[in-house]
């Protein structure tokens, strides 16, 4: 658990003796309750929260502390996961949980860095389609699954698919991801491979049946079933 309790953490003496400015880190101090340092607290916490040389350290004061340090602490995993990519408020939280954070914790840090712009959804949104559509486009409804499995927001996901797309409808889709589907194919492939190949790549990439098959249709013609026929 990255969570300790304020008696593990913050035990001794009940008056704070000092508060010392760290020397390499001017935004962080180190509380000290008789001879034990207790904990360290950015700056603005410790001004905010009254820890001050003299300060009763009761158990009220001791709990604030302790969820000031792990908002700290919780704060750096954070911006670390982030910059290493980009992940959704919703990704981000559950990395959060399952390294131990308490709610009241993830809350203040999620509130910290809202706004942020490596912490927009519409970010996430962006990298994770360019990511899906580099091969191959794919469906609206696709899109909308791919992002709601990442905890992209509705507004969020419908800007980021308006961008991606630049408003092409399904239709306009399907017809460019036939058009490079056939492209690919081996030469010599018979009629109906071709076409099964066509549409089980449209298939997968959420088109509806009736758009797959108009979309093979302009590209290949009539399947071979019904070529001639009127």
């Amino acid at each position: 658990m990255t969570t300790e309790s304020a008696d593990g953490l913050f035990g001794g003496a009940e008056v704070v003796s000092r508060v010392k400015t760290d020397v390499r880190d001017a935004t962080l101090v180190h509380v000290y309750v008789g001879s034990r340092k207790v904990g360290s607290l950015p700056v603005a916490d410790a001004e905010g929260l009254g820890v001050v040389p003299g300060v009763a350290w009761t158990m009220g004061l001791k709990g604030l502390c302790e969820t000031a340090i792990n908002v700290r602490r919780a704060l750096r995993r954070a911006t670390g996961w982030l910059a290493s990519g980009e992940l959704t408020v919703a990704e981000l939280r559950t990395r959060l949980e399952l390294a131990g954070f308490y709610q009241n914790v993830i809350e203040k840090v999620l509130a910290k860095l809202a706004g942020t712009f490596a912490q927009k959804d519409e970010r996430a949104a962006d990298a994770s389609l360019r990511k899906l559509l580099r091969r191959l486009p794919a469906s609206n409804n696709h899109m909308e699954e791919v992002l709601a499995a990442r905890g992209v927001g509705e507004d969020d996901a419908a800007a980021a698919i308006a961008r991606a797309t630049d408003g092409e409808s399904d239709d306009d889709l399907a017809l460019r991801a036939a058009y490079r589907v056939f492209a690919g194919l081996p030469q010599g492939l018979d009629g109906s491979t071709a076409w099964r190949r066509v549409l089980g790549a449209l298939a997968r990439r959420g088109f509806s049946e009736d758009v797959a098959m108009e979309a093979a249709r302009r590209v290949m013609g009539d399947p071979p079933d019904t070529e001639g026929e009127e």
